[in-house]
């Protein structure tokens, strides 16, 4: 049984400097505009993927196998 988290562009510390450089996350308009390219106008964090992993090492997703899960926002959508 194998499934795949397939995460979207995350905010972490390491990164924050590459999202104000490239996207000008510093600023308001930045966050804006990177945000708005996501349904749930927000970046995913860390503990967003990790909530998956724990779900899926679960019971509760004892009959899920061969799957690619986004954890993406919705951006995919877009």
């Amino acid at each position: 049984m194998v499934n795949c988290v397939s995460p979207a562009l995350t905010l972490t510390e390491e990164d924050e400097e590459l999202l104000v450089k490239n996207y000008g996350w510093g600023t308001e308009e930045g966050k804006k505009k990177l945000t708005g390219a996501y349904p749930t106008r927000k970046l995913a964090v860390a503990e967003d993927i990790a909530n998956m992993v724990v779900f899926l090492c679960s019971d509760r997703a004892s009959d899920l196998t061969g799957q690619v899960i986004s954890v993406n926002g919705g951006f995919c959508m877009m």
